[in-house]
């Protein structure tokens, strides 16, 4: 069958569901709807291991286990309160057959963020034109940084994340090159310093030079 692969939270992307006065946004790449592993509740819950809420959480408010809560209401409550938001950057995959051979492994079953560089040098992908939103949004006016929770931008990444990077500098909102918050991230833990959100967190902050 060939059909789309939009993102799980397509309606969320566009950020309605903020209604505060956003001062920072993070920005990550792709959750896709076909997968069928794909248990995600909202935004950057799609595996176990990922960090993204519980480095938030400690950074923030000091509860680096906000993320175990597994509800995205809570989640939503606790951006409000910091003047957060989040979303991603490609809102669908389009024209792919999702029955079987590489379309199914690469969005279906193995899904990983290198594989979705197929569909975006094939022009596959649907941006979700943040750029647009960080410009007009109302709610996105007095927003000071802006975050991707990918680290490498280069081809063809770059191809979605400059437009963005473009119109930071236009509007002299801070911006920078997260180490990832997923399963990926643990070349950079060891014995002596083991992966943990007040790890990840000081990584961030000494060498992405994230700040509040």
């Amino acid at each position: 069958m060939i059909a789309n692969c939009e993102h799980k939270f397509v309606k969320d992307l566009n950020l309605d569901y903020v209604k505060w006065e956003v001062q920072t946004l993070f920005i990550g790449t792709f959750n896709p709807s076909c997968s069928i592993s794909n248990s995600a509740e909202w935004f950057y819950g799609r595996t176990e291991k990922n960090m993204f809420w519980n480095t938030l959480g400690y950074i923030y408010e000091n509860n680096p286990h906000l993320g175990e809560s597994k509800k995205p209401t809570l989640w939503v409550q606790f951006c409000e309160r910091n003047n957060l938001a989040v979303s991603d950057i490609i809102s669908e995959i389009i024209h792919v057959n999702l029955d079987n051979g590489d379309d199914y492994n690469n969005l279906c079953k193995g899904f990983s963020d290198k594989k979705l560089e197929l569909y975006i040098n094939n022009k596959q992908h649907i941006s979700s034109n943040l750029e647009s939103f960080i410009a007009e949004n109302p709610h996105l006016k007095k927003i000071k940084n802006v975050y991707f929770t990918r680290r490498g931008i280069n081809h063809p990444w770059n191809i979605l994340f400059n437009p963005i990077i473009n119109i930071c500098k236009q509007k002299d909102i801070f911006y920078s090159r997260l180490i990832t918050p997923g399963g990926y991230n643990r070349f950079q833990f060891n014995a002596d310093f083991p992966r943990t959100p007040e790890n990840l967190a000081k990584l961030w902050i000494n060498n992405n030079g994230f700040r509040k």
